[in-house]
C-alpha cells in the first residue's frame, strides 16, 4: 500500500495540513492602513499594499478585495483623505472642501408657482 496523505487525518508534524484547510483569521486591515500611511508623507494604493504584504504572513484569497473595502469606508468615514492617487491623514488644520461649481440661487419661499391652472411646458 502506498504511503500517501489522508486528508482526513488529523495534522502532525509529518504531515502538515494543507493550505485549503488552513483557517484564515482577518488581519486589521485599517491599523494596517494607517501603519503604511503613517510611514510617509502619504502612499498610493500600491505602496501600501506592498507594506500589508512585507508584514503579514498569511493573507485571505480575497486580500485585494478586503484592502479596497476597507480603503473606501475609511475615506467615507473621512480617517484617510484622497488627493492626487495618494492616501494621507487628514489635516486637522484644514479648511473645509469647497464644493464644485456655481451654488444654486436661493428659492424665494413666499412665491409659490403651479397654482395657477395654467399647464407649463411647450403648447400642443
Amino acid at each position: 500500500m502506498e504511503k500517501g496523505v489522508d486528508l482526513q487525518q488529523t495534522p502532525t508534524e509529518e504531515h502538515p495540513p494543507q493550505l485549503q484547510e488552513l483557517p484564515f483569521s482577518l488581519p486589521p486591515y485599517p491599523r494596517m492602513i494607517m501603519e503604511a500611511i503613517g510611514t510617509s508623507n502619504g502612499c498610493n494604493k500600491t505602496a501600501i499594499v506592498k507594506h500589508i504584504e512585507s508584514t503579514q504572513i498569511t493573507l485571505p484569497p480575497s486580500h485585494l478585495t478586503l484592502l479596497n473595502y476597507h480603503l473606501n469606508r475609511m475615506k467615507q468615514s473621512g480617517q484617510i483623505v484622497i488627493v492626487k492617487n495618494n492616501y494621507t491623514k487628514p489635516d486637522p488644520n484644514a479648511p473645509p472642501k469647497r464644493g464644485r461649481g456655481r451654488p444654486p440661487k436661493p428659492k424665494p419661499e413666499g412665491e409659490n408657482k403651479g397654482t395657477t391652472g395654467r399647464p407649463r411646458g411647450r403648447p400642443p
